[in-house]
């Protein structure tokens, strides 16, 4: 009666760290899908914004070739934030280009977070996993000695 009473309190524990398990699987799971429409938004984000460049690249081009085959305006250089000359090659940073660029940046680390948090989401499955696979084979091993202790108890 005291092996048999070990064995349940053993079997009880078993099953709340299978509970404990299976509740952590769901927040893993839960925790996914958050993270998948997290990246599909910034993922649609990217292509409007890549979209978007795109098409002030384009307008940029188009302005260039007017100018170099239209009328040709000599301006003088420009004196930037950090006091060096800004060619005229390129456009002058504005508060467009700079959201341009911070959206950019955040999508480049949202997806580096992502990754990472499907890194260690693998990693827990895999782990759960062979965690309910040594659970199951206790659990085996506890029935087994169970049906020994009671055909034991029948032929004493």
């Amino acid at each position: 009666t005291q092996e048999i009473r070990v064995l349940k309190r053993k079997e009880k524990n078993a099953e709340k760290k299978i509970s404990k398990m299976e509740a952590e699987c769901q927040r893993y799971k839960a925790n996914l899908e958050r993270q998948k429409t997290q990246c599909n938004k910034l993922s649609d984000k990217l292509k409007e914004t890549e979209s978007h460049l795109t098409r002030l690249l384009t307008k940029r081009r188009h302005d260039l070739n007017r100018n170099t085959y239209g009328y040709s305006t000599r301006r003088p250089k420009r004196v930037s934030r950090n006091g060096m000359e800004e060619s005229e090659e390129f456009a002058p940073a504005s508060e467009e280009v700079d959201s341009i660029k911070f959206l950019l940046e955040k999508t480049i680390a949202d997806k580096v977070s992502l990754s990472q948090n499907s890194y260690v989401y693998e990693s827990k499955v895999v782990e759960h996993g062979s965690l309910l696979q040594s659970t199951a084979r206790e659990m085996t091993k506890l029935n087994m000695l169970k049906s020994n202790n009671v055909n034991y108890s029948y032929n004493t």
